[in-house]
């Protein structure tokens, strides 16, 4: 989550995710803009807290880390090398085939295997499929997700 401090999966204690337009995504800022309101603010997504931001880094990688102690692969040391240099997840749990190619080399490795392909930078994103509000840049921003309509209701 540390790119995308603002995105949650909202689940219900009984009925489990809940959906929207994203999926099982949501944007906090904009539920908090609905909340609030009544209306969901597209402004919203330009609010944000500089502290919970600066926090969400290392937050995330803690917890990352606690789960590599119990893993045979590890990944962590590889997202902390390049957090800042290169898009690492489209969203908290969709990862970019630059990460997902070092997963793949390691595990081969952990295998006793050599990875003898590589991964081409023009290739197609398997899981870019929701590319959602971050905290990147607006140049490196770029918003996609499943089509939605909003009926004369207000239904989704």
């Amino acid at each position: 989550m540390g790119k995308q401090p603002y995105l949650r999966y909202f689940t219900h204690p009984h009925l489990g995710r809940l959906m929207g337009p994203l999926e099982a995504l949501h944007a906090i800022r904009l539920y908090q803009s609905w909340k609030n309101t009544g209306c969901v603010d597209p402004d919203a997504l330009d609010q944000s807290d500089p502290e919970f931001i600066a926090a969400a880094p290392a937050v995330s990688l803690k917890e990352l880390e606690a789960k590599d102690t119990l893993c045979d692969v590890k990944i962590s040391d590889y997202l902390t090398a390049y957090e800042d240099s290169a898009r690492l997840f489209f969203t908290f749990n969709h990862p970019s085939q630059f990460v997902l190619s070092e997963m793949m080399r390691r595990l081969l490795s952990a295998k006793g295997r050599q990875a003898t392909d590589s991964v081409a930078p023009d290739l197609p994103e398997p899981l870019d499929r929701f590319q959602v509000p971050s905290v990147w840049s607006a140049s490196d921003a770029a918003f996609q997700g499943d089509a939605f309509h909003i009926d004369a209701d207000g239904a989704v």
